[in-house]
C-alpha cells in the first residue's frame, strides 16, 4: 500500500516494501505545485519550477536489501551568491541507491539474486516503510550547485561598488554595543 503525504514532510510517496513483488515496482512521482512550493523553502532556493522522478524498485539478494535506481529531473531557480540575481539549472540526474531493512527481513525473502550488497553500502528502512518521495528529495539537495554564480557576477565589480559606497552589504543599527552598556553598568556601582 502507498501513502502520498505525511504531516512532518512536504514531500512524500510511502512504499511498503513488504508489498514489492521479484520483478520490482517501476514508480513515477511528479510533485506538486505546493511540493514544488515547500521543498523551494526547504532548499533555500527562489523557485523550483518542476520536479519528475521515475524510480524501480526492486529486492535484492540475501532478503532484506532493496535497491532503488532510476532518473529525476528538476529545473531550479536560486540566488547568485554574488550579486543575488536569479540563476537558472536544469538538474537531470540518474540514481542508484541501496537500502537495507532494521531487522533484516523482508517479507516473503524475494530477492534478485544477481545482485549482491554489503550492509555497508545500505541506508536504512525503518519499519518496513520507504519514503521515496523524501529520498528523491535528499539526492536533489545534494545536487543543487551549494555556490550559484549568474553568468553578469563579476566579485571585482562587486568589490569595487561596495569599498565606493555605492552599495551596501548589511547596515549598522545605532545599536549600542553591548559592551559598552555593561561598562555603564560598571561605572555605576
Amino acid at each position: 500500500m502507498n501513502e502520498k503525504h505525511t504531516e512532518s514532510q512536504e514531500f512524500s510517496y510511502i512504499v511498503n516494501i513488504d508489498n514489492i513483488a521479484n520483478k520490482g515496482l517501476r514508480i513515477k512521482i511528479k510533485a506538486s505545485s505546493s511540493d514544488l512550493k515547500g521543498l523551494a523553502r526547504r532548499f533555500n532556493l527562489l523557485s523550483l519550477e518542476n520536479f519528475h522522478i521515475n524510480f524501480h524498485v526492486k529486492p535484492v539478494s540475501g532478503g532484506n536489501k532493496i535497491s532503488v535506481t532510476g532518473d529525476m529531473t528538476a529545473d531550479v531557480i536560486q540566488a547568485c551568491i554574488v550579486n543575488l540575481s536569479p540563476v537558472s539549472s536544469k538538474i537531470n540526474e540518474e540514481l542508484q541507491l541501496n537500502f537495507t531493512t532494521i531487522d533484516g527481513n523482508i517479507a516473503n525473502n524475494k530477492t534478485d539474486s544477481n545482485i549482491s550488497l554489503n550492509d555497508d553500502d545500505c541506508d536504512m528502512i525503518e519499519n518496513n516503510m520507504l519514503d521515496l518521495a523524501e529520498v528523491a528529495a535528499q539526492q536533489l539537495s545534494l545536487i543543487i550547485d551549494p555556490y550559484p554564480r549568474s553568468d553578469n557576477a563579476d566579485l571585482k565589480v562587486f568589490a569595487d561598488q561596495i569599498s565606493s559606497g555605492k552599495k551596501k552589504i548589511f547596515t549598522i543599527d545605532d545599536k549600542p554595543n553591548p559592551f559598552a552598556v555593561l561598562s555603564k553598568l560598571n561605572k555605576k556601582s
